[in-house]
């Protein structure tokens, strides 16, 4: 087999950030004439790609993402987001490619502090053997006017492969530490039918899934380009869960640094 030369970190990054940037570019110039379109364009790098308490690659990856926002009533936003997994390294056979790129299209809408979201989210999984699938998610938020705090439950169901529902409750804060300078806070519990549970864990009967703590800090460069780091800490909170997933690690610490530029 022929082997070309390997393309270091600095070229991937390059190539994707022309990409990302170029996407959003062309996206924002078809439609310029429509008011109120924002679109923000993500390269993230995580030490690892940690999903529902599944470690799916427990090394480097580049997760960018495009998401394009308008809002179409006054409290109401539509939203298309396209983001995707890119393996730095071969631990799962993956290296340079992507192996996982997943659309979503949603709707969300403002009641004062209260704020619902509804969606579909359809996940590719190319160069591998593994069949795509879809969710619809509904969620639910509040955010505290007093403290800074805000309350969200979701629940995503897979209807093509999985036919199982996943639920999470999340708890978050976000802190301005100076003018530039925010740390958000997070907490989440997650839970897993019998179906979710069997498919991916191998596991029959629900159960809670994960516990996910999270710290993230955001430097605001401009007013349109951000730069984040953060580290979450990732526990499966059943024994079963913890027993299957031993080869696959059942607790996880994971870094994340992002750039972020919007228009």
């Amino acid at each position: 087999m022929k082997v070309g030369k390997k393309p270091n970190l600095i070229q991937i990054v390059l190539v994707l950030s022309t990409f990302l940037l170029t996407c959003s570019y062309f996206a924002a110039a078809n439609i310029e004439a429509a008011a109120n379109i924002e679109v923000e364009a993500v390269l993230g790098f995580c030490t690892d790609y940690v999903w529902r308490g599944l470690v799916i690659n427990d090394e480097a990856v580049l997760q960018p993402s495009v998401t394009i926002t308008k809002p179409i009533t006054e409290d109401g936003v539509l939203s298309f987001n396209v983001w995707g997994n890119f393996d730095l390294t071969d631990k799962v056979g993956m290296q340079y490619k992507f192996s996982e790129v997943d659309l979503t299209a949603s709707y969300s809408h403002s009641f004062g502090s209260v704020g619902f979201e509804a969606g579909l989210i359809y996940y590719v999984f190319p160069h591998t053997n593994e069949n795509s699938t879809s969710e619809v998610f509904l969620s639910a938020g509040y955010e505290t006017k007093e403290f800074p705090l805000s309350f969200s439950l979701t629940g995503y169901y897979d209807f093509k492969e999985i036919n199982g529902f996943y639920g999470v409750l999340e708890i978050g804060s976000s802190i301005n530490l100076a003018d530039n300078l925010t740390l958000d806070l997070g907490l989440s519990a997650g839970y897993g039918d019998a179906a979710f549970n069997l498919g991916y864990f191998y596991v029959s009967g629900s159960s809670f899934v994960d516990c996910v703590i999270s710290a993230k800090l955001i430097y605001e460069v401009s007013d349109s380009f951000y730069i984040s780091g953060g580290l979450n800490y990732m526990y499966l909170l059943d024994s079963d869960l913890r027993y299957t997933a031993s080869i696959n690690k059942p607790d996880k610490i994971t870094g994340s640094l992002s750039v972020i530029y919007t228009f």
